[in-house]
């Protein structure tokens, strides 16, 4: 977890080396900690496709369905 806005200036930096960069909100406490969070991931989409299904493995789950999802552009995932 970080500042909607660092993570966005973060986005902007790597975008410039070619570097695709997920922020995201993690929800969950010690709970989430041992047993899954809630992932909530915004910034490149394209990085989406290849991180979603990991970012979902890791996540809390609700009736088999997966607690993260995509929320938008950079810093998105942080409200």
């Amino acid at each position: 977890n970080s500042h909607f806005i660092d993570s966005s200036r973060r986005y902007h930096a790597l975008q410039k080396h070619g570097i695709r960069f997920i922020g995201a909100g993690i929800s969950g406490g010690e709970q989430g900690a041992r047993s899954g969070p809630s992932i909530m991931p915004g910034g490149d989409a394209s990085a989406w496709s290849v991180a979603g299904k990991m970012l979902e493995t890791i996540a809390a789950r609700v009736d088999g369905i997966a607690c993260c999802q995509w929320i938008g552009p950079e810093g998105a995932g942080h409200y």
